[in-house]
């Protein structure tokens, strides 16, 4: 079941909250520490990329990943790359390729769904399978969104996504707080740090010196009707990064309801929605749209904010020169 992040994970620092969940914290900690050094993991015969970061949701890992297929394509650093990803709320274990007129969320899960507009996609729940079935169908180059910290896939590069505003929050390892890895080894273990938006925790001051670090921004690909207001909804792992992405993008709110990450909208939920909106606009993100009925979104025309990755060009040269470094 999809829950909301705790409000406590995101506080400078562990509140009682935190601090009562210390010894699970513990616990997660040494399980984790043992999974990664037992690790054996397999490669195969293409280059891999993942894109991972090291909290709970909500870094943006999603968008840096259609970044990155964008620009493989643009800059032509692979005749037939696709991504491959392990279909995070839908039923399908593959592995298969996503068809979105075959699929839909409740299959196939948002993110596939997502990503399947800008590159063939495969779905496999075991990774190392699913890179298999990529290279047997002829696809020369794999971008995995999340896997950081999957041990059964061999890695060529990784690239590690940090919210910039949002940083690791508390510090402290799940449930206490957000880190599904110590900060220390997602910074040792990535070879590219991509950090989204303002440094405001300055994180960029906590990486290994000579370690790349990229930044981008998050911005918004429409601007809003002059005088139409509007009532926002999500659900994601930090949902107030996208109603901050609607008020830097000029939307007047007059209301914004936050549902749990990859939250499966009911009928009572869109109800709700309607009735809280009034008179204004429903308007969400293009993740969400994916488990919206089609018929709901035209019939209330909903708007979907389409939002892209923006890094400078320097920065977009070095990470192109990363990619078509690797060889297999």
């Amino acid at each position: 079941m999809a829950m909301k992040t705790p409000s406590f994970w995101y506080k400078d620092t562990a509140d009682w909250r935190a601090q009562a969940l210390a010894a699970p914290s513990a616990l997660y900690a040494m399980g984790h520490a043992v999974h990664m050094a037992t690790a054996r993991p397999q490669s195969v015969s293409v280059p891999v990329i993942c894109i991972g970061n090291i909290t709970a949701g909500g870094a943006g890992k999603t968008p840096i990943a259609r970044a990155v297929m964008r620009l493989i394509q643009e800059r032509e650093l692979a005749s037939n790359p696709a991504f491959l990803t392990r279909g995070y709320g839908g039923t399908q274990a593959g592995p298969i390729v996503v068809d979105t007129a075959a699929h839909d969320a409740t299959t196939v899960g948002d993110e596939s769904l997502l990503l399947s507009r800008d590159g063939t996609t495969i779905l496999s729940r075991n990774r190392y399978d699913g890179a298999q079935f990529a290279v047997t169908n002829g696809f020369n180059m794999i971008v995995m969104d999340d896997g950081l910290h999957n041990t059964s896939l061999h890695r060529d590069l990784n690239i590690l996504v940090i919210d910039g505003i949002h940083g690791i929050g508390n510090g402290l390892m799940i449930p206490a707080g957000p880190l599904r890895t110590p900060l220390h080894d997602g910074l040792n273990r990535a070879d590219i740090i991509i950090i989204i938006g303002n440094d405001r925790t300055n994180i960029a001051a906590r990486v290994p010196s000579g370690k790349p670090i990229i930044h981008a921004r998050l911005a918004a690909d429409a601007m809003p009707q002059h005088g139409m207001h509007h009532h926002g909804f999500c659900g994601l792992g930090l949902p107030d990064k996208f109603k901050g992405t609607l008020h830097e993008s000029g939307y007047q709110l007059t209301g914004f309801t936050a549902f749990p990450d990859h939250h499966p909208y009911t009928p009572d939920d869109l109800d709700q929605l309607v009735h809280r909106a009034g008179n204004a606009r429903l308007i969400t993100t293009e993740k969400d749209a994916m488990r919206l009925p089609a018929d709901f979104v035209a019939r209330h025309t909903v708007e979907i904010l389409p939002v892209s990755i923006r890094i400078n060009d320097d920065d977009a040269d070095r990470l192109a020169s990363a990619i078509g470094a690797i060889h297999k």
